[in-house]
């Protein structure tokens, strides 16, 4: 079956609008922070353990798709509190899960660090937290 002029000229024009334009490809990206939990001495008061954004810089219009993290402090006590942060973003509270993933931050800016703060609410004296470490793993889409 051949297609006649005006058949042929309305696919060529037409066809380009049905496929649409091409689909952008998006290339995952991650990056590993550590540091060691800062030592928590008073009761409420935060104490804050800055993670820095390690390796090259997300490019603008990068998102967040999950979060990794793990902390541990050797003598927790009752009262204690563990908050993951984003710079400029939001907190999650991750005192009963010191390691696990989390899709809580998709979407946010890549580039933003994120920190771990601690407290220990309540009265009277306390034995100090000694912090080991803290990690978290971001993977992001560009």
């Amino acid at each position: 079956m051949f297609l006649s002029s005006r058949a042929l000229c309305l696919s060529v024009v037409l066809m380009p609008l049905l496929v649409g334009a091409p689909a952008r490809a998006t290339t995952e990206h991650a990056y590993t922070a550590e540091a060691g939990l800062v030592r928590v001495d008073r009761r409420n008061a935060d104490f804050d353990t800055r993670l820095a954004v390690v390796g090259p810089v997300p490019a603008a219009g990068a998102r967040i798709t999950q979060v990794s993290y793990r902390w541990r402090y050797e003598n927790p006590q009752p009262g204690m509190s563990v908050m993951l942060c984003q710079e400029r973003g939001r907190c999650i509270d991750v005192t009963d899960a010191g390691e696990r993933r989390t899709a809580a931050f998709a979407g946010s800016d890549p580039s933003r660090p994120f920190y771990f703060r601690t407290r220990v609410g309540g009265k009277g004296g306390m034995l100090p937290l000694l912090g080991h470490s803290a990690q978290i793993i971001v993977n992001w889409t560009e």
